[in-house]
């Protein structure tokens, strides 16, 4: 076993038991056991992974499309791009664009709704069909020789402990993240939510609040000041008339009428 910062195995080529013994010399004062459960389990979960995609590698496919065509295939009948995003524990904007690629590849056709033209009804083309059930038989073939060092009875024993820890039910009753296999023939494992998320929310406004001392850029700019309304220009017939009053108080306030005045 190599205990330093290089890679780490130990007896029988256990990666885990040799990383919680190096847990254990440097934290002594915590809990491995968790560890040596769950750090197994995602081992297995990445050695099988990595089998399993070879052959969607080579069908030029990503785990996550195979999920989308795998659970058309299960189903049997066209699903629309919300229920796919449900069925695959995707959401809808990743959904949108793995169609379109699996459309482009003419692995999957979609038709708009006859009542709503906004809904799209999604189904599996011929070839999309024989692909999955190309790349399904290899999948379980790979999986029973990985299982063939156990018997029945103990695959068996080990299915029911794994329902309970990655069922829906055992994330949420906890209050931490599930995860659950996604699609037809998904080894891989995605999230699921706990219950809590979808208890309804408040509205939330969308309108920024003033408030004193805010960030200048955060304020909401004040109005500018109305103006002032301009003096009505004289036009037309008014100027003509206008015109001898301002002549008359032109000459009242010429130099030579004050000066008259005030020598009376």
């Amino acid at each position: 076993m190599r205990a330093e910062n290089g890679p780490v195995t130990g007896p029988g080529g256990d990666t885990v038991a040799a990383v919680v013994r190096q847990w254990q010399a440097v934290r002594p004062d915590i809990d491995t056991g968790p560890m040596e459960v769950i750090g197994r389990i995602n081992r297995c979960a990445a050695l099988l992974q990595q089998a399993e995609d070879a052959p969607l590698r080579r069908a030029g496919l990503t785990r996550a499309e195979f999920d989308l065509l795998g659970a058309l295939r299960r189903t049997g009948h066209e699903l629309t791009p919300g229920e796919l995003a449900r069925e695959t524990f995707s959401s809808g904007a990743a959904v949108t664009k793995r169609l379109k690629q699996l459309q482009e590849r003419q692995l999957v056709d979609r038709r708009a709704d006859a009542r709503d033209r906004r809904v799209a009804h999604v189904r599996l083309t011929d070839a999309g069909r024989e692909l999955v059930d190309a790349i399904l038989p290899e999948q379980l073939a790979y999986e029973t020789v990985v299982l063939s060092v156990l018997d029945g009875d103990v695959q068996g024993q080990l299915s029911e402990p794994a329902r309970r820890v990655a069922g829906p039910a055992g994330g949420a009753a906890r209050g931490t993240e599930g995860v659950s296999p996604a699609g037809a023939r998904s080894g891989g494992q995605v999230p699921v939510t706990s219950g809590s998320e979808n208890a309804p929310r408040p509205p939330v406004s969308r309108r920024p609040v003033p408030c004193r001392g805010a960030a200048p850029e955060l304020r909401r700019p004040r109005p500018p000041p109305p103006a002032a309304p301009s003096s009505p220009v004289p036009h037309g017939p008014r100027s003509t008339r206008a015109a001898p009053y301002a002549s008359r108080a032109a000459r009242a306030l010429s130099p030579a009428s004050i000066a008259v005045r005030t020598s009376r």
